[in-house]
């Protein structure tokens, strides 16, 4: 039973942490979309916006965790009609928090 209970503690947390991605994502296109919000495929202008998802530099196929190869926080817009899809970096957006090491190395390019 207290197995059930943190798995819907979990499950609940996911929820708010995604739904306020969503939240954050939104509010920042809407600050920084000036031009039109067609899809430059179809001309649609109804999106989805999706929680962040990482990706990963390409390593000839094969799924690196280690060795420099690091993983880069983005959201996704994606158009309802035709799925062409934009990406943004969900860290320089301020959609997700920027992990300690990434803000560690920015102070260090900066000077700071």
């Amino acid at each position: 039973m207290a197995e059930d209970h943190r798995a819907d503690k979990r499950a609940d947390n996911q929820d708010e942490r995604r739904s306020g991605e969503r939240e954050r994502a939104i509010a920042w296109l809407d600050e920084k979309w000036t031009g039109s919000r067609a899809c430059p495929i179809c001309g649609t202008v109804q999106w989805t916006i999706t929680e962040a998802v990482e990706i990963r530099p390409w390593e000839e196929g094969n799924l690196v965790f280690s060795g420099g190869s690091g993983t880069y926080p983005l959201f996704q817009l994606i158009c309802n009609n035709c799925a062409f899809t934009r990406l943004f970096n969900a860290v320089m957006s301020g959609v997700t928090p920027t992990p300690p090491e990434v803000a560690e190395d920015r102070e260090a390019i900066d000077g700071d």
